[in-house]
């Protein structure tokens, strides 16, 4: 179900920005608070620091095989199906 968030931030409650707040290819999942607690709208698509926040360790169990890219993290293996494939939502009033 997509959620639009009323303000920069990815919550529990909400899982999409407002349109025009990012690209439209920009993922969420970057606002991962267990992988990256520190991020925020600006650190993500600007680069910029978010104010107070200081770089987080990793937990110990967050380090997962990724998915086979070849011609990067293999030499003669095959992607999987739609590793690529990239898909567009629109969020609707379902009242």
């Amino acid at each position: 179900k997509v959620t639009v968030c009323k303000g920069d931030k990815v919550t529990l409650e909400c899982n999409a920005l407002a349109e025009g707040k990012v690209p439209d290819s920009f993922v969420t999942e970057v606002f991962d608070q267990t992988l990256l607690p520190e991020i925020s709208l600006q650190s993500a698509t600007d680069g910029i620091p978010t104010p107070g926040a200081t770089i987080q360790p990793l937990p110990e169990d967050a380090a997962r095989a990724a998915a086979n890219e070849p011609g990067i993290n293999c030499a003669k293996c095959d992607a999987p199906q739609g590793l690529y494939h990239l898909t567009k939502t629109k969020a609707f009033d379902a009242q």
